[in-house]
């Protein structure tokens, strides 16, 4: 593997370390002949003599060089290494130095130069259709290539500036069977397991549909800040496939139901109900747009007069902001709320008839007052006029999810995970990769609500994180114990 200062094929110097996968390591290096910075993505030692693997690699190669396009990673040279001297391949591509999704989304962003996230797990829907709609038209490129990436999630979405790119073609084909005959056997998956589509876990063929499923379980991650089949095996997604997911607003309801129709329809057991990913991309965008409130009581919405053109709270010209008793100033009253004249009249009447037949009453001595009946129908009538329009209702306050502040301290040791990995004396994939796995169990156990299942996950975790030493540990540590102690009792 090559370390910080050596030069590549003689002209990529090795700046640093990226990052690190199950195949491969990523450093930012220079070309020197033509003085730019550049990635450069190596295949592991261990892997490069596997000729089935080293074909993989080079496949990726070759499908991102031939995928010319904005919204996905350009390469730019391929090396194809020398296994008799232990030279491993590598190939050089664009540096995306704004990280990636899922840097941002754990608020780890910051550690390749770009804004970081929130570090909740969620973005703002308006980023999240921003990013889908780049990546969309990445994968219609493809598609229309006959191409399909199989491997769509958070860690293969990198930013180039604000501009989303897919990357990562490991496991990138075409629609030839005979290219990939050699490389998957049939009836077998690759992929990420929780971005995986109901046909890929039963054995199914990958096309476009399947793509868009992953599409649709990264935007549904970005907008929630969970996964909307979690599990931590196989046998946990063979089981969910068929079952619907969760919709958004179930789950982020201060995000309201517009998300709801299209993350449902890309996540479809069907792959023939799914849309396009531009058309994903499209309705994504429109609700991001047009957002509507999640938490507000419907019932008490329906009787609340000009619903489409009332301003909203607390502006100028609103309710709270014009003092007109919960009239906005400006729009029509409602029939109930407009004064009458003729039945004012007879009110009135009414009342001093009433008047006059007490006085009466009492000029006369104790007994029976006649017109009582009609003194009681005026009190009636009067009653009913005041008490016609109904007092407004409050909406409910939005339920706390316990689990939410455990989910978030998921997402920092994640984000801890991806920062410690790589380097000389960084975590290595291997590792990195069983740590993540089990960070995403405990993420599992806290959304199917069993929280005595993660606190155990939880420990044995960070069992496993304290036996790493070193500076590269602590982070980690703090991390995980932060997260133990976020895990409701």
């Amino acid at each position: 593997m090559p370390i910080v200062g050596d030069v590549l094929a003689g002209r990529y110097r090795v700046d640093a370390p990226l990052g690190a996968g199950g195949m491969a390591s990523v450093y930012r290096a220079h070309d020197l002949r033509l003085d730019r910075d550049v990635a450069v993505k190596v295949l592991l030692p261990n892997l490069a003599a596997d000729r089935v693997l080293a074909a993989r690699f080079e496949r990726e190669a070759r499908s991102l060089a031939a995928s010319a396009h904005p919204s996905i990673v350009t390469v730019f040279d391929v090396e194809p290494g020398d296994p008799a001297t232990g030279r491993e391949p590598f190939y050089v591509m664009e540096l995306c130095d704004g990280g990636s999704l899922a840097d941002r989304l754990a608020g780890t962003a910051n550690d390749h130069g770009a804004t970081p996230g929130a570090g909740n797990g969620r973005a703002a829907p308006s980023a999240v259709a921003a990013t889908i709609g780049s990546v969309a038209e990445g994968l219609a490129h493809l598609h229309g290539r006959g191409m399909v990436h199989r491997d769509v999630k958070p860690h293969n979405i990198l930013f180039s500036g604000d501009r989303a790119k897919l990357a990562d073609f490991g496991l990138a084909r075409t629609e030839s069977p005979g290219e990939t005959s050699a490389l998957t056997a049939p009836g077998t998956t690759v992929g990420t397991l929780a971005y995986l589509a109901p046909e890929l876990i039963a054995g199914g063929a990958a096309t476009p549909a399947s793509d868009v499923y992953a599409l649709g379980v990264t935007a549904f991650q970005a907008l929630t800040g969970r996964l909307p089949r979690p599990a931590t095996s196989m046998s946990d997604l063979v089981e969910a496939r068929t079952a619907a997911a969760p919709t958004v607003s179930s789950v982020a309801p201060d995000l309201g139901s517009g998300f709801d129709e299209p993350v449902a329809r890309a996540l479809s057991a069907d792959p023939a109900a799914r849309p396009g990913p531009r058309d994903l991309a499209d309705a994504l965008a429109d609700a991001a747009s047009h957002p509507t409130a999640g938490t507000r009581d419907e019932a008490a919405v329906a009787t609340e007069p000009v619903l489409a053109t009332r301003p909203p709270f607390d502006e100028p010209g609103s309710r709270a902001a014009s003092g007109t008793g919960g009239r906005v100033s400006g729009w029509p009253e409602p029939r109930s709320a407009r004064p009458r004249p003729a039945l004012a009249a007879l009110t009135a009447f009414a009342l001093v008839i009433a008047v006059l037949l007490i006085l009466s009453s009492l000029l006369r001595g104790p007994g029976t007052a006649p017109g009582a009946g009609a003194t009681r129908t005026a009190t009636a009538a009067t009653t009913v006029r005041r008490t016609a329009s109904p007092a407004p209702t409050a909406p409910p306050s939005p339920t706390a999810d316990p689990a939410a502040a455990a989910i978030d301290a998921v997402g920092r040791l994640e984000g801890a995970i991806n920062a410690a990995t790589g380097g000389k004396d960084g975590l290595k994939g291997k590792e990195a990769n069983d740590l993540t796995r089990r960070a995403e169990a405990v993420r599992a156990a806290l959304v199917r609500g069993d929280f005595a299942g993660a606190a155990a996950l939880a420990n044995d975790l960070q069992d496993r994180i304290d036996e790493i030493d070193g500076d590269r540990g602590q982070p980690l540590q703090d991390a995980v114990a932060a997260l133990v102690d976020a895990i409701p009792g």
